[in-house]
């Protein structure tokens, strides 16, 4: 079999961040990010453009890359650019 994402290994999404373009990003549980666009028709995920859809996410498996090559943690994301699992209440 070749090196599809098929052959890498699914790693859980524990949170989500901006990257300097402003993608949504996920950070997965093995210490990789992963970018976790919306970019229909070729990649349809509605849900990273609300806080409720991406809190939905969470723990949810995510086919990682990174982990199948070998590659050594990222570094983690700028406080500033993590984005929020709630949305801001009106009072």
């Amino acid at each position: 079999m070749g090196r599809t994402l098929l052959t890498a290994p699914p790693k859980a999404i524990l949170s989500f961040h901006r990257d300097t373009l402003g993608d949504c990003v996920a950070r997965l549980a093995c210490g990789h990010h992963q970018h976790t666009r919306d970019n229909p028709p070729w990649v349809d995920r509605p849900w990273v453009r609300t806080a409720a859809g991406r809190a939905r996410m969470i723990g949810s498996l995510l086919p990682c890359v990174k982990c199948r090559d070998g590659l050594p943690p990222d570094p983690p994301p700028p406080p500033e650019s993590c984005l929020p699992l709630t949305e801001p209440v009106d009072e």
